[in-house]
């Protein structure tokens, strides 16, 4: 509150500086700024892509996810049994920490199957992935790629299979039964190809991002 505020003191340099300063934060602030809608924009492409994409597999056999896979939820990791470093630990929404050991040696399509439900992951291999995280394994390789099948229900929309209002949750049963396109590799190949380049674009725009953030954040922290 201002009764303690009043009273603390503050290193302010002088005008000439103040303003060198201020023009400068501005500029960086701008650069955030300038790259999170660049990152909306190549997002937005992406979702065009992949609407595109569906529309165009409209006429395509119908075939369940659990034909290709088997949806299984692993065993959850308590906070005071994670390590300070090893495997990649995968919770809901990634990567939550890390763990002695792995449970999956190559990666795997992780859908987010408690509190924040719907969220797909390719997870990194050698890998732990925990309860929170419904895990596609034994991908059946020689009809789908693993990389498309993970653009593909990135890109759709798992709403309808979410249940509970208080806890939202996804079942294996309705995963199983969730119905996907039957795609040929030519054309999964072509999609992959596209959303691998936007997937690098918004990754390099990430690091833009966060190199940004913490440059502002040290110039503030020297300068305050």
């Amino acid at each position: 509150n201002w009764g303690d505020l009043k009273y603390l003191e503050f290193h302010l340099p002088e005008k000439k500086k103040q303003a060198k300063i201020i023009k400068l934060l501005w500029e960086i602030d701008g650069l955030i700024r300038k790259y999170n809608k660049i990152k909306a924009l190549v997002e937005l492409n992406a979702k065009v892509l992949a609407k595109d994409h569906f529309k165009s597999l409209r006429n395509k056999k119908n075939i369940k996810l659990g034909e290709i896979c088997r949806p299984k939820q692993w065993k959850t990791i308590p906070a005071k049994r994670q390590t300070k470093d090893g495997f990649l630990l995968y919770g809901a929404n990634g990567i939550v920490g890390h763990f002695s050991e792995y449970n999956h040696e190559f990666p795997v399509i992780a859908i987010s199957c408690r509190g924040d439900c719907g969220s797909v992951h390719l997870t990194k291999p050698k890998s732990y992935i925990n309860g929170n995280a419904m895990c596609l394994d034994d991908l059946d390789t020689d009809r789908y790629n693993i990389k498309y099948l993970f653009y593909y229900l990135y890109y759709s929309n798992l709403d309808p299979i979410i249940t509970g209002s208080a806890v939202p949750q996804i079942i294996r049963d309705d995963i199983e039964n969730f119905k996907i396109k039957e795609v040929d590799h030519k054309k999964q190949f072509e999609f992959i190809n596209k959303f691998d380049l936007l997937s690098e674009n918004i990754d390099k725009i990430d690091i833009k991002i966060k190199s940004s953030k913490l440059l502002l954040k040290k110039l503030i922290n020297k300068i305050f």
